[in-house]
């Protein structure tokens, strides 16, 4: 009888430890939800979710010119896991996906590195209230 109850014991809080895990992920990745402007200033992004992934979309471009337009989808299937994302950047102008990886190094900073091969480039992107 008392090794029944320890298991329910500790049955109980490893699904309690579970469940708080799986939420605290959730809400961490969460922290990349929002608009982000590049460093040259001439775009906005918006990180949202959606079934449980991350995606972003430009909302404002000072210039239109090529083929980026306000709301392609440059941010595709990021995943969150040990404070990071993964999944797809969009680079309209070559109609090309690259594999992306993006951490940020602080709560305003996306900082966003796609690979090609053996060449990686990343791009720093701040956190703005405004989407003009």
């Amino acid at each position: 009888m008392k090794a029944i109850r320890f298991f329910s014991f500790l049955f109980l809080s490893l699904c309690t430890v579970l469940s708080y895990t799986a939420s605290a992920q959730t809400a961490n990745g969460d922290a990349i939800i929002g608009i982000y402007q590049n460093q040259d200033g001439d775009r906005k992004m918006e990180v949202y979710k959606q079934d449980n992934q991350y995606f972003g979309k430009l909302i404002w471009l000072k210039t239109q010119d090529g083929k980026v337009r306000p709301g392609d989808v440059v941010l595709k299937n990021l995943s969150y896991s040990s404070n990071q994302w993964k999944g797809k950047v969009y680079a309209p102008a070559r109609n090309t996906e690259f594999p992306a990886t993006i951490v940020m190094p602080d709560d305003n900073t996306l900082q966003i590195t796609a690979k090609a091969g053996f060449m990686s480039r990343s791009k720093d992107w701040k956190r703005v209230t405004s989407t003009n």
